[in-house]
């Protein structure tokens, strides 16, 4: 990641990898930040409780960090179709601009895990 520095790329993360300092060290290096948080997390804002129309969008911030509650934004075709009806699906473009950016690094992480798996695996048979 280092290479990448400075170089006003955009780094995407998954809920696992989403603390305030995370975000803190790609800012201070020229590098933007895209993620996903849990609703349970500790630097997680309250959103209203009210119930949000369509196109509405709640924003806050809190330091570096940039909340954005979605309800159905400006609505882009997400390349698929319904099987039954064959019915394009559309979907928010935040959500379309995420998921095509980490499609990468869930390739990745199905990857690792499948080598960790083995690994388990072969230490067990050793074992036996």
């Amino acid at each position: 990641m280092e290479d990448d520095l400075g170089k006003e790329h955009t780094l995407y993360t998954d809920n696992n990898y989403s603390s305030p300092n995370l975000c803190n060290f790609p800012l201070k290096n020229k590098t933007g930040s895209c993620r996903t948080v849990r609703v349970t997390q500790k630097i997680m804002p309250t959103f209203q409780k009210k119930k949000m129309m369509r196109d509405d969008i709640e924003k806050q911030m809190n330091g570096c960090l940039y909340f954005v509650h979605v309800r159905k934004g400006q609505l882009v075709d997400s390349g698929k179709k319904n099987s039954e009806r064959n019915l394009v699906i559309f979907k928010p473009y935040t959500i379309v601009d995420y998921i095509k950016n980490m499609r990468p690094v869930d390739k990745l992480d199905m990857m690792v895990e499948s080598v960790e798996c083995m690994t388990k695996s072969l230490k067990w048979y050793k074992n036996c």
